[in-house]
């Protein structure tokens, strides 16, 4: 860890600081624009709460070299960083696909209005907030 997060230090003080973001979207938006001026191929999911990479201009390399994916991670960590909202990486999952990666983002302006899961093969459900029907 102490490596990644130099490099991404390294890294992200070297490219042009990312302006403040009005909103938590905009801090999205700014993000993924800066990661695809690095060479990625970064879209936001249909939520906003997540980042697909893909196009890793370093995929051949990580294979023999995995730290790189942990200095990819730690560089969106500072990216969000700048724009001043609360949005953070609250995981990168790296898939085997080469170079498909999704960031996952913990926004608390994003809050679904229920979930539904899936335990033992039954449909688990939690209650609503109160004062929303679904």
């Amino acid at each position: 860890p102490g490596l990644a997060d130099d490099a991404a230090d390294r890294w992200a003080h070297a490219l042009p600081a990312l302006p403040a973001a009005g909103t938590p979207d905009e801090a999205v938006a700014e993000t993924t624009r800066a990661l695809n001026r690095l060479g990625f191929i970064a879209e936001i999911g249909p939520v906003g709460d997540a980042i697909a990479v893909s196009g890793c201009p370093y995929a051949d390399l990580v294979a023999d070299n995995p730290v790189i994916c942990d200095i990819h991670t730690a560089l969106i960590v500072r990216l969000l960083d700048q724009t001043g909202q609360p949005v953070a990486l609250e995981a990168m999952n790296v898939f085997p696909r080469r170079g498909v990666c999704v960031a996952r983002l913990n926004r608390p302006d994003l809050e679904p209005v229920r979930t539904i899961g899936v335990g033992r093969g039954r449909i688990v459900r939690t209650p609503p907030p109160e004062g929303i029907t679904s």
